[in-house]
């Protein structure tokens, strides 16, 4: 077993929007019923290697390695400006 929480580091998504906001970075279909809550894929998110979490209805963790941390907030922060009202 290897201890990790300081080799990683999690952005929770959460709203209606949620599932098209991560879509635009993965290719996991997260409206399949097969994608219920509690359930951990990893994948490529925004190019990198992630662990994605349903952790509940609308709200979803995404975790990447730390020294990716700058990079996933800008990315975030920039495809958000779709989802803005």
């Amino acid at each position: 077993m290897t201890h990790i929480s300081d080799s990683r580091v999690s952005f929770i998504v959460t709203g209606p929007d949620a599932p098209n906001f991560l879509s635009k970075g993965c290719g996991i279909d997260l409206y399949s019923t097969s994608f219920e809550p509690g359930k951990v894929v990893t994948t490529r998110f925004a190019g990198l290697p992630a662990m994605l979490m349903r952790r509940s209805g609308d709200v979803y963790v995404i975790y990447f390695d730390v020294a990716s941390a700058g990079y996933v907030l800008d990315w975030m922060l920039d495809a958000v400006d779709e989802f803005r009202a």
